[in-house]
């Protein structure tokens, strides 16, 4: 089914009127997917395969792939970029994992054209019941054939005049909720939880979020004692990066929020609330994943304010200047599609 596919693609050449440059030697590949397909190292093993004992030509060619999901399955739009010849092709199947075969096939191609006669003996695909659909040029006057085939080409466009289109923007609203370990902010090690809701957009994820640090218990001079708890809402920017199953999410934020003690073996009792306002700086690991992925970020915090709590005239405690969170945590991933 791959090769039948790279085939359409390959079958969709420039006007034959026009003169065509040398091939390439090599390329530079771009591959945007969603989770669930191959990774770009996966596709550039495939076309590294190809070219086993390639000739090549000159130069260096651009492509970039674009893989989106829609109802009928998932689009690929192609773009190869080689000296002023510009091309885009978009073609349609049901499986990601055909379209990223169908990529390699064809990139090996645009560096070793001798790959035809090869691909030509490999391909053995049974006569569909339908002839497939006849990639049209914008100059034809010729209606496009209409084809249904089951798990395959469902359309394939191919426009050599024009620059190359914008494509679909992958983006998906992400819930995650985590266990939260902090020092500094609080006497001691604390433990609470941590909620985020946020919108992804390719690598790029923006959320905002609200967490609460249990009370904890801290001695005090005279005998006394104090319950700190604090909470804080804020939001977040994240670059995820990386390939295949791993990201490396790096974050930057700002929160604000109320640390609160509470007063114990004192008479009277009180409470005292202390502004928390703090930019935040995070790096981290995480999965990908279709609906559910792991997600872990360790971060620094530098408040603004540093809280310093008095009994009589002795300093019962004060907040260091740096303080460091982990959370270790779960994602859900609600993918949606828009241009």
């Amino acid at each position: 089914m791959s090769l039948f596919l790279a085939a359409l693609l390959l079958s969709a050449e420039p006007s034959l009127q026009e003169p065509q440059p040398s091939h390439p030697a090599e390329y530079v590949l771009h591959w945007d997917a969603p989770p669930s397909c191959p990774g770009q190292d996966s596709v550039a093993e495939q076309i590294e395969s190809w070219l086993q004992g390639a000739q090549r030509g000159t130069g260096s060619m651009r492509a970039q792939a674009r893989v989106v999901e829609a109802e009928e399955g998932f689009v690929l739009t192609l773009t190869t970029v080689y000296l002023d010849q510009s091309d885009t092709r978009e073609l349609i199947a049901g499986r990601c994992e055909a379209l990223a075969d169908a990529t390699a096939l064809v990139v090996a191609y645009a560096i070793d054209p001798s790959l035809e006669d090869g691909s030509k003996e490999t391909v053995a695909v049974p006569e569909p019941d339908r002839q497939p659909a006849t990639p049209q040029s914008l100059g034809s006057t010729s209606p496009p054939v209409e084809t249904s085939l089951p798990d395959a080409v469902l359309s394939i466009e191919h426009h050599p005049e024009l620059p190359p289109r914008t494509a679909a923007r992958s983006h998906a609203i992400v819930v995650r909720v985590a266990p939260l370990f902090a020092a500094g902010g609080m006497p001691g090690v604390g433990a609470g939880a941590t909620v985020a809701v946020g919108l992804q957009r390719d690598r790029l994820q923006a959320e905002v979020y609200g967490l609460y640090l249990a009370p904890r218990r801290d001695a005090a001079p005279f005998s006394a004692a104090g319950l700190y708890q604090l909470g804080a809402v804020g939001g977040r920017a994240c670059m995820r990066w990386g390939t295949g199953i791993v990201r490396a999410p790096t974050c930057v934020g700002l929160e604000g929020g109320s640390l609160r003690v509470d007063s114990r073996q004192l008479d009277p009792n009180r409470t005292l609330s202390f502004p928390w306002l703090t930019p935040t700086l995070g790096a981290g690991l995480g999965t990908e994943g279709r609906r559910v992925r792991l997600w872990s970020l360790a971060e620094l915090a530098v408040p603004a304010f540093r809280s310093r709590v008095f009994v009589g005239e002795e300093t019962a405690w004060h907040a260091f200047p740096v303080a460091f969170r982990l959370q270790l945590g779960v994602e859900l991933f609600f993918s949606i599609e828009s241009r």
